[in-house]
């Protein structure tokens, strides 16, 4: 069992270079050194659904709204990388190459916007879009789209409880590519 769950997540890359991942029965992929943690879905797929499915980078502070997007997100077939700070988030999005990135404003460390500008400069990570989420009304938006962001979501009027129609739309819509195949 443990040789074919190796196997299948061989093409994701450790998020804690040096560090190695360690698996429980029933918990996702984690690093306790960094924070870091890759989430998946295994049942119901095999090898090359998981292999075509898309990387999303989650970069969230609150550990309940992280935990939520990436229960939603692994749900509609993506593979979920998250962390809790925006200098973590920079250094994981160079070493993962995620296919988006949803990236919270008020962020330890590093801040959304400082974390926005890092990614839009650094040559590797300037292609990949970044989906912003806030707590903040939408008077930011033009700004950060000028900045770079791809799309801007409010907090609030993502209802994860709903399957998190609006964030997967979100993601479908940046990246031009529907996963939910893989649901």
């Amino acid at each position: 069992m443990l040789d074919s769950v190796r196997n299948l997540h061989r093409n994701i890359p450790n998020p804690c270079p040096g560090k190695g991942l360690q698996r429980s029965p029933q918990r996702p992929f984690r690093n306790k050194s960094c924070n870091a943690l890759v989430k998946h879905k295994t049942s119901g797929i095999a090898a090359e659904g998981w292999n075509s499915s898309m990387v999303v980078l989650v970069i969230e502070d609150s550990r309940f709204m992280r935990s939520s997007m990436e229960k939603v997100l692994v749900k509609a077939g993506y593979k979920v990388v998250g962390v809790a700070d925006g200098q973590e988030g920079v250094r994981l999005a160079q070493e993962v190459h995620p296919d988006v990135i949803l990236l919270d404003m008020m962020l330890p460390v590093l801040e959304g916007t400082g974390v926005l500008r890092q990614l839009k400069k650094i040559p590797l990570t300037q292609p990949i879009p970044v989906i912003v989420l806030s707590g903040l009304s939408q008077k930011n938006e033009s700004k950060l789209k000028t900045a770079g962001a791809a799309a801007y979501l409010e907090k609030s009027k993502i209802n994860l409880e709903d399957d998190g129609k609006a964030l997967i739309q979100a993601v479908e819509e940046v990246t031009g590519h529907s996963n939910t195949a893989h649901a």
